[in-house]
């Protein structure tokens, strides 16, 4: 909205200009705000700095393996504060989306003005753009200042609980406490991600999958996710779920196969699928090999139409209804698996080309120029 509030301001000045000055006021107007938005990018471009990315923490396999151990009858979690956070942050969506209608409309307004050269109606439509701007600044700053207190009050119940109920204390460089951490998720790739997190947050206590994550963060909360660009859901597990749903992960990182893998069941477009897990997932897949390069045509699929990001995937799915558009799939996945000209092939996979069908012909591809380059 800081953009949009100084464009505002200056179409009054332009609109002032045309009335006061006429074509050469509103040409010296339009040369100023020009020259305004140079140096404002030239000034931005100087003030850069580099943005580093944390260090990733790479887990050793020998520390991982799934736990008997249960995650604690009570977790940090406040479902009435998560709720009205929730409702706040909903509330605060509608008004904004509503505010740039209002702000596109005003827009146009301005354009209308301009065409027909009324600086009166180009001052007030600019005017009414910038009082917009400032009702939606205002709008941020409250929703925030709401959010910020009721993450207040869930660090203080999160201290009130640990004080009552003191966990174990988490120490990522400490072997058995590292491993204690990692074994309550179910794959590797999981535990390894969850790792990081917990390195970014920089809690000293253990923290379970089922904990919320702004009960855990408390007041950083906030700020750790501009800072790491996490994209956090409601618990610790559903944010390293959602995390892991878009990642190309190498075979060996993999969960082993399962023997005999099961059968993929029958979905219809009227069913719903079921929510993705990787170790789901890999299950129905009869080797490693397989399943790695069923994720990452999952990623290619997902990155495509940017949807299905929590959509669980079968062997027996026809190829035509996961993906959009074939031909464009095979173009994403083209240099990652450094297959030859395969869009010709796009034209022999009907609708009952499976996405098995997708994968062994990915992996024939692959051996056939291994084969050819020895």
């Amino acid at each position: 909205m800081n953009g949009f509030f100084k464009f505002s301001l200056w179409v009054v000045l332009a609109g002032l200009a045309i009335k006061l000055c006429g074509s050469t006021g509103f040409a010296l107007t339009i040369a100023g705000g020009i020259a305004f938005l140079f140096a404002t990018w030239f000034l931005g471009r100087m003030d850069i700095k580099e943005e580093r990315e944390p260090d990733k923490f790479e887990l050793n396999p020998k520390l991982y393996s799934v736990s008997s151990v249960d995650e604690p009858d009570k977790l940090l979690t406040e479902p009435e504060l998560e709720n009205a956070i929730s409702v706040q942050v909903r509330y605060q969506k509608n008004l904004e989306t509503l505010i740039g209608v209002l702000c596109f409309a005003a827009v146009i307004c301005m354009a209308v003005s301009v065409y027909y050269f009324n600086g009166n109606m180009l001052a007030i439509f600019g005017l009414t753009g910038a009082l917009l701007a400032l009702l939606g600044k205002c709008n941020h700053k409250y929703a925030n200042h709401k959010i910020a207190g009721y993450t207040l009050e869930m660090e203080k119940k999160r201290d009130l609980y640990l004080s009552l109920y003191p966990r174990p204390k988490l120490d990522l460089n400490n072997p058995e406490s590292l491993k204690l951490f990692c074994s309550h998720f179910e794959t590797l790739v999981e535990a390894e991600i969850a790792a990081n997190i917990a390195k970014a947050i920089g809690v000293g206590f253990m923290i379970y999958p089922g904990d919320s994550m702004r009960m855990v963060c408390g007041s950083q909360y906030q700020e750790i996710i501009e800072k790491y660009y996490y994209n956090f859901r409601e618990t610790l597990l559903d944010t390293v779920r959602n995390i892991s749903n878009l990642q190309i992960i190498p075979a060996e990182q993999l969960p082993e196969p399962l023997d005999p893998v099961p059968p993929s069941p029958q979905v219809s477009e009227s069913t719903e699928r079921a929510a993705f897990t990787l170790k789901k997932f890999c299950s129905y897949w009869p080797t490693r090999e397989e399943a790695a390069t069923a994720l990452a045509v999952r990623y290619h699929i997902i990155a495509l139409a940017c949807t299905g990001f929590n959509e669980m995937y079968y062997p027996n799915d026809s190829l035509s209804d996961i993906a959009d558009d074939i031909t464009e799939l095979i173009i994403a996945i083209r240099e990652q698996f450094e297959i030859d000209d395969p869009i010709k092939d796009a034209g022999k996979m009907d609708d009952k080309f499976t996405f098995a069908d997708f994968v062994h012909y990915i992996l024939k591809k692959q051996e056939k120029k291994k084969y050819e380059n020895s």
